[in-house]
């Protein structure tokens, strides 16, 4: 196995790579050149193991939410890989990955939330806890007011707003920016128990709809 994980939902992006006796990650801030950066450092990853794009044999890739634009790259690269040779391809949401390295809490009934930036000063959550999960969109502040006491955040946002004001009954957890390993861990446990899909059924989250535009109609036509 050769399995390659990506993840460019936002500006800190990732990706990992092992054949289970090896294995390498690389993490980098990102403002406008996902495409660039990823095909960059897949190609500097794979020589660390002496290897070729077209012996990668499995891939997952992180599907939102998070920005338009970097949210395609990766999947759009994912898809690229996966396509000629019909590879396995594992998708995780975004949010998912995040809350990986705190998902035990959850058995002590806590609530745990991840957040992502979602534009217009709001932001996209997920919250988890052993009874169900809810997500939305809503500026921080509306919801912080809602969670109740003792409730725990994780997710880049916090990073990003570092004087945010969580008050005194919530409590940021550690880990606020998206690890590689993480996501490569989970990705191989996932092939493991057989949980992944057809390259065809791999779609982007997005916050929001991406808003259409009904063409113009062009008169005299």
């Amino acid at each position: 196995m050769i399995l390659v994980s990506i993840d460019t939902s936002t500006k800190f992006a990732s990706i990992g790579i092992t054949n289970l006796e090896e294995s390498y990650f690389y993490n980098w801030e990102s403002q406008y050149n996902h495409g660039v950066e990823l095909t960059k450092n897949l190609r500097n990853l794979l020589s660390k193991i002496q290897a070729k794009a077209s012996d990668i044999t499995h891939l997952a890739v992180a599907l939102g939410p998070g920005g338009f634009s970097s949210v395609r790259v990766g999947i759009s690269t994912a898809l690229g890989l996966a396509t000629p040779n019909n590879l396995p391809v594992i998708g995780v949401p975004t949010h998912d990955i995040q809350l990986e390295p705190f998902r035990q809490k959850i058995e002590n009934n806590i609530n745990i939330t991840s957040i992502i930036s979602a534009g217009r000063n709001e932001v996209s959550w997920k919250k988890y806890n052993i009874n169900e999960i809810t997500s939305g969109v809503c500026t921080f502040e509306k919801l912080i007011e809602t969670s109740g006491k003792e409730d725990m955040f994780c997710g880049e946002y916090l990073y990003e707003k570092n004087g945010t004001n969580l008050s005194k009954k919530s409590i940021l957890l550690e880990k606020i920016v998206r690890d590689p390993k993480t996501f490569s861990n989970l990705a191989k446990n996932m092939f493991m128990d057989g949980r992944y899909k057809e390259y065809n059924e791999i779609k982007p989250i997005y916050s929001r709809e991406p808003t259409i535009s009904s063409p113009k109609s062009t008169k005299g036509l």
